[in-house]
């Protein structure tokens, strides 16, 4: 029965890193974007987050940003991050979200690749094999 469990927030933050600037929500929020190779910033941000109790880290470059979050801003915030890393933004190919993977986020977010698809289904078939052999 739904009315017997119980629904629980999960604290985020919402890191934009560049090229986010140049997307939408850059353009519209003027937020604080993390540069692409600005480590100490982002390791900023994530013990901030840490502090507050936050329990999973959204790097996002924009949705149709022209390229993904830098795999070493993704290494920086899992060397000082023990919660969930989500990825979002400029994601397109296997290679990348295998990349994106291996540099330690546990979530690839992906929306502009699927929507520009003509072919679906093959490129969740493509994407889908992206994914590690590790646990999460």
């Amino acid at each position: 029965k739904i009315d017997d469990k119980k629904i629980m927030p999960i604290r985020t933050a919402y890191l934009l890193v560049e090229p986010a600037d140049q997307t939408t929500v850059g353009k519209i929020t003027n937020p604080d974007i993390i540069g692409k190779h600005d480590y100490e910033k982002a390791i900023r941000y994530v013990k901030m987050a840490i502090k507050l109790g936050i329990q999973t880290l959204s790097l996002d470059a924009g949705s149709g940003a022209q390229e993904s979050v830098h795999k070493d801003i993704i290494k920086a915030c899992r060397d000082n991050f023990e919660g969930i890393i989500t990825v979002g933004g400029g994601i397109e190919s296997p290679h990348q979200i295998r990349e994106i993977l291996e540099a330690g986020a546990d979530v690839v977010a992906i929306g502009n690749a699927l929507e520009k698809s003509s072919n679906l289904e093959q490129l969740i078939l493509e994407l889908s094999q992206a994914k590690l052999s590790r646990p999460f």
